[in-house]
């Protein structure tokens, strides 16, 4: 990776420094794909940002993932299970410095694409939580070395694959709690459970909590009661819209940081939805600033005949926003001008905002939308962008 110039324009923060943003998107061209690496000092103004300017990654789908404000990130490598650190120096320039590889914990081939997979929880501790081995590896952000990891294996199920939540991690103390669902071998549909790992950032041990009472149920969102809300994903609620047998109505749960467990609620989101129109239904719990949460609402009426399979009904660019009020009977309301996108997202916490990478059509180009309540898509991208993290 070349150094940069960080971007001019966009003015300073409270802390005096111009905001300075990495956005890692990949571009398909020839029918390949190819990541770059592109910085903005905002990603709230009218703009589009394309890759001419930008750095070439290497690899079809690698991310920059990192601490908000750290001043660093890192990138993952192309075939192999590697990350490279890159520092940001005083002048504005991105440079290169030690790469760790994750071999020697049993990971292979690229590591994974979801940036809330990569967990920063100081200078010297970060952790990635590795889909294949079942571990939350242990790594030194500062050192570029591995220190152990936490096994996972207890969500291992026969039949089954895991996939972790794209939301990131809600942070409650010392303690990470991060959703994760089970994907039945086919692709087709999703298992009848969810669970939460809670991860003890000081002892490096981690809980499992599962439910039976509501599939594919992984995205989290912190309310202001202080307990965790949790959601099935859009592909969840596509699979049931296409066959019931394979997955389970959409629904919502709740989970108590403080007795890590489960309670009692569980709410239908076909309820929480209602007037909606015959057909529509709802996917993936979506945190905003300001305690603010949103839904992913399918609008029925503008599936493509194309969209046959789950995954294909998911990504389709016919799923709306929808504000939801959290609590013991949630309630929801469609977001006035918001426009159709697709309706599986892989959200980005830059710190002081979360963004939802929108996708639309063909993926040529992504909207960050920052979800603070409005819902007009100022910043664009070209391509489809990956991670968004705020350098400083």
């Amino acid at each position: 990776m070349t150094a940069c110039e960080t971007p001019d324009g966009g003015g300073p923060d409270g802390g005096g420094e111009t905001p300075l943003y990495a956005i890692s998107t990949f571009v398909n061209t020839g029918g390949a794909n190819q990541s770059y690496l592109v910085l903005t000092d905002s990603v709230s103004r009218e703009q589009h940002i394309d890759v001419k300017e930008g750095i070439e990654l290497p690899g079809a789908s690698s991310l920059a993932v990192g601490a908000p404000r750290g001043k660093a990130l890192f990138v993952t490598g192309d075939a192999a299970a590697t990350m490279t650190r890159y520092d940001l120096d005083a002048s504005g320039k991105l440079v290169a410095g030690k790469t760790v590889s994750f071999q020697d914990q049993g990971s292979t081939g690229q590591l994974a694409a979801y940036s809330s997979q990569y967990m920063f929880v100081s200078e010297t501790k970060a952790y990635y939580l590795d889909a294949r081995t079942y571990k939350a590896v242990i790594w030194n952000p500062k050192d570029m070395t591995l220190t152990g990891s936490i096994d996972l294996s207890a969500l291992n199920r026969a039949g089954f694959a895991i996939q972790f939540s794209g939301s990131h991690a809600v942070h409650v103390g010392k303690e990470l709690f991060y959703g994760v669902g089970w994907l039945t071998a086919d692709r087709l549909g999703v298992a009848p459970r969810s669970a939460m790992i809670v991860i003890n950032t000081e002892t490096d041990t981690a809980t499992i909590v599962e439910d039976t009472r509501c599939g594919w149920a992984r995205d989290g969102v912190l309310g202001a009661d202080g307990l965790i809300y949790v959601a099935t994903e859009s592909f969840g609620g596509a699979a049931y819209d296409l066959d019931d047998a394979k997955a389970g109505p959409p629904c919502m749960i709740r989970f108590n940081p403080a007795t890590k467990t489960f309670d009692s609620l569980l709410v239908y989101l076909d309820d929480v939805i209602a007037p909606a129109k015959p057909g529509d239904i709802a996917g993936m719990l979506v945190p905003g600033t300001g305690g603010k949460a949103y839904l992913r609402v399918l609008d029925s009426s503008l599936v493509p005949s194309s969209a046959t399979t789950p995954i294909q009904l998911s990504t389709a660019t016919a799923w709306r926003l929808w504000e939801v009020t959290l609590g013991n009977a949630p309630t929801a309301t469609a977001v006035a001008g918001a426009a159709p996108t697709n309706g599986r997202s892989v959200l980005q916490d830059v710190g002081d905002a979360i963004i939802v990478p929108d996708y639309y059509g063909d993926s040529a180009k992504t909207g960050l939308h920052v979800m603070s309540g409005d819902a007009t898509v100022k910043t664009t991208v070209e391509g489809q962008a990956r991670s968004v993290m705020r350098l400083r």
